[in-house]
């Protein structure tokens, strides 16, 4: 049987815990692919919660080196939610600025090359239910749809891989998919994020394009 490796790399949508839960999105990841494509797949996930795009680039070198993986044909990273908080702390400016945070996806991507994974897909995220309007006067959704578009002009750029996770969950704006937190995935909403994405690889394994 053919084995195909993925690695996961993220913040808290990926896996979280809500009272005592465990919400996995890599869990439910595994059983949709094996379903769909007769292969053997070696999934491995390492998630930050609160995490932003540095504490992953100060996270990747030391977990990829550890992990010693022989079969790379996908790193799947989700970073931006909580680069784009904007806290009182820093004067009304975002957790990460834009600018560095653009610079970050560079970073991430050539250590993605330095370890020789075949692909990288960057996720963006789904609109929040959180109506709070942060210190700098717009409303949290406000300011990660800016670091979600900055995710999508790097991965048409770079001609990488990218699912646009407010684009499709925007068509599921009737499902309750959220926690009461508004913020984090429910059963359903793992559920759903596993699908689109096990959707998409199985789509480009068929293609021969991972």
């Amino acid at each position: 049987m053919k084995k195909f490796g993925i690695t996961i790399i993220g913040d808290s949508i990926i896996y979280n815990r809500y009272k005592g839960k465990i919400f996995n999105c890599a869990k439910y990841l595994k059983k949709d692919l094996l379903k769909k494509k007769n292969f053997n797949f070696l999934i491995k996930k390492k998630t930050i919660h609160g995490g932003s795009s540095e504490d992953i680039l100060n996270l990747l070198p030391n977990y990829l080196l550890k992990l010693k993986l022989k079969y790379k044909n996908i790193i799947i990273v989700q970073i931006g939610i909580n680069d784009s908080w904007h806290y009182k702390s820093l004067d009304g400016k975002p957790n990460v600025a834009k600018k560095k945070f653009l610079y970050n996806l560079g970073l991430i991507d050539r250590l993605r090359k330095k370890y020789k994974f075949k692909n990288i897909l960057f996720l963006s995220y789904h609109s929040i239910k959180k109506r709070r309007i942060e210190i700098n006067g717009k409303s949290i959704n406000q300011n990660l749809m800016s670091y979600n578009y900055i995710i999508n002009n790097f991965c048409k750029k770079k001609k990488l891989l990218f699912l646009n996770m407010e684009k499709i969950f925007h068509r599921k704006k009737n499902i309750n998919f959220l926690l009461p937190d508004g913020i984090h995935l429910n059963n359903k909403g793992v559920k759903i994020y596993s699908e689109i994405i096990s959707n998409f690889l199985i789509k480009k394994i068929n293609e021969k394009n991972l």
